[in-house]
């Protein structure tokens, strides 16, 4: 079973290696939380000034991905989703 320390570092280095985030936006990496087989992390971007329009965010895509136990990167295809947001 990974640590969450052992984790933190695979998890900067896959987000840092994605497509860079659109004009005005910066990526953040959310504290993750234990599940079987290793540690999910949503995917964040958050904008650089606050302008609340009311719609949220506009991007498509994974919400999030596991470092697995092994030190692997698991993107949690969208049926996948649910049951890790909600795992205890």
């Amino acid at each position: 079973m990974i640590a969450y320390t052992d984790a933190l570092p695979h998890a900067h280095q896959h987000l840092w290696s994605l497509w860079p985030p659109p004009p005005e936006w910066v990526r953040r990496l959310p504290v993750g939380k234990r599940v079987e087989g290793g540690w999910y992390f949503n995917y964040s971007l958050e904008p650089l000034r606050l302008i609340d329009d009311g719609l949220g965010p506009r991007f498509a895509g994974p919400k999030g991905f596991i470092v697995t136990d092994e030190c692997h990167i698991h993107i949690v295809s969208q049926h996948e989703t649910l049951r890790f947001e909600t795992q205890e």
